[in-house]
Parts: C-alpha cells; sequence; structure tokens
C-alpha cells in the first residue's frame, strides 16, 4: 500500500478552511438575526434623545431586550440596545455594534464577532454626496451631522479611524476627530487625513476646542449655554 507524503497535511488544511468558512457563516448568521430583532424605533429615539440629540440615522435600529455576555461568555441579562450595522469599504455586512443603554453595563458598546477585517469599516448613518465626515463613535458622528449638517460615518474606534476608506465619489472628507488628553483621536485622524490627501481627496480636521471631550460635548456644551 503507497501513502501520498503530506496528504495528511493537505487535508488537515483542507478541513481548518471548511471549520473556518463554517464558523464565519455562523456569525453572519448572528448578526443578520441581530439586526432582524432589532425592530423597535423608540428605543433608539430615546437612547439619541438622553445623549442630547436631535437627529437619528434609518441605519439604527431599536432592540428591546439585546443579550449582555460579560468578558467570559456569561449571560448577564437582556437589555435595549441600539443596533448598528458595520459595513466594509465595499458595503458588506460585516459586524454589529451594540449600544446599549443601561448606563450600568461596561462595557456599554460591544461588538458582535466579526466576519471578516474591520479596515476601513464604519456605520454608515447617512448617504453622502461629494462631501462626507468621519468620527469614531454613532454618537460623536451624529453630533457632528447635527451641528454642521455633513453626513457622517461612524469608524468605531481611533483605530477605524485611521483605517477609514471614503468610498468611490468623495471629493471632500471632513474628520471629526476626539480632542483626547493622550492625542490617540487627533493622530488617528491626521494620519487619514495624510493618506486620503495622497489620494486627491480634499481634507480637513476638525477637533472640539476643548481637551478630553469629542464633538458630542461640543454639542451638548452649545446647548447649556444661555
Amino acid at each position: 500500500m503507497h501513502f501520498r507524503q503530506g496528504a495528511g497535511r493537505a487535508g488537515g488544511r483542507v478541513d481548518g478552511r471548511a471549520r473556518e468558512r463554517s464558523a464565519t457563516a455562523a456569525r453572519l448568521a448572528a448578526i443578520r438575526r441581530l439586526l432582524d430583532e432589532a425592530r423597535e424605533p423608540s428605543v433608539v429615539d430615546g437612547y439619541l434623545a438622553r445623549r442630547g440629540l436631535s437627529v437619528g440615522s434609518p441605519a439604527l435600529r431599536g432592540h428591546p431586550r439585546c443579550l449582555y455576555v460579560d468578558d467570559d461568555r456569561n449571560p448577564v441579562g437582556r437589555f435595549p440596545a441600539t443596533i448598528a450595522p458595520v459595513t466594509g469599504p465595499d458595503g458588506a455586512l460585516l459586524s454589529a455594534h451594540r449600544i446599549y443603554s443601561n448606563t450600568e453595563l461596561d462595557p456599554r458598546k460591544k461588538l458582535m464577532p466579526k466576519v471578516a477585517d474591520l479596515a476601513g469599516a464604519a456605520v454608515r448613518l447617512h448617504q453622502p454626496a461629494d462631501v462626507l465626515g468621519v468620527a469614531e463613535g454613532v454618537e460623536t458622528a451624529l453630533a457632528a451631522f447635527q451641528m454642521f449638517g455633513i453626513p457622517t460615518w461612524a469608524a468605531i474606534s481611533d483605530s477605524g479611524v485611521k483605517a477609514f476608506k471614503p468610498p468611490p465619489g468623495i471629493e471632500r472628507l471632513v474628520i471629526f476627530a476626539d480632542h483626547d488628553l493622550n492625542f490617540a483621536g487627533q493622530a488617528a485622524a491626521y494620519d487619514l487625513a495624510k493618506r486620503v490627501a495622497r489620494d486627491g481627496i480634499a481634507c480637513e480636521v476638525r477637533i472640539p476646542p476643548i481637551a478630553g471631550t469629542d464633538w458630542l460635548d461640543a454639542l451638548n456644551a452649545q446647548a447649556a449655554r444661555p
């Protein structure tokens, strides 16, 4: 009897790829199921109003009883949450961002397990024309839209801002950076600005004036002024 050398290793690679495809399909199905369950717009409206926002987004969905698990994947309970689909540069669904309304949960914001690398991904809150804004968080992006009227997407984090990829047709990108004390938000914004400028896209970085704040803080400070 003859055995072909390396057949076992090849078979292992095939099995590994099949398992990974199955796991990816399961993650995508869970994301789609979560989005389908989120059909309560009052959850979104109430949460945004409590954050001082008077604008919303058709991309956001409200889940009345979204499961929350701790870092050890132990169920903690079910709570109202705003669900935001996270899509890649090509528009493919990659994850979902869960923003829980319960202020006692820590952290209150969690990403679903991703189906692919999130480099360049964002929550596409509004349809842009030739001008697009990008910010870190969903609430910060909505605050920028409310203050400046620029459709703004949320890249979720400073690393997401740094890796962001504007869609085709964008002629000007406005980056609404966080004014971080450790300069992480500012650094990510200028890294993105340098990269897109090389691609011929006009770019502007806007930073709120007070250290340790973001554009949602700036919006609420503006509203509090007499």
